[in-house]
């Protein structure tokens, strides 16, 4: 004897807020990822041009630092998304 079973067709699911949010935290941390490292390029830029500059190395050393300092609270904050 066979068994005869009905399958009922359930209509497209719309992607749901949490699928959304998934692909947006993605490409912030991208995004964020890539920044931080173009910034501590710029730092370390910086502090080697207020290494070898004799006018005005002090600003630089201080723009490095900065720089650093945008850098440290990114990849802090990259850590608690």
């Amino acid at each position: 004897m066979a068994v005869i079973r009905e399958f009922k067709v359930q209509p497209p699911q719309r992607p749901n807020g949490n699928e959304m949010n998934e692909t947006k935290r993605y490409l912030l941390k991208r995004v964020v990822k890539i920044s931080v490292w173009i910034l501590l390029v710029l730092s370390l830029v910086a502090f080697y041009i207020s290494l070898r500059t004799p006018y005005y190395s002090l600003e630089y050393s201080l723009i490095a630092m900065g720089l650093w300092v945008i850098v440290f609270g990114l990849n802090f904050w990259l850590k608690r998304i």
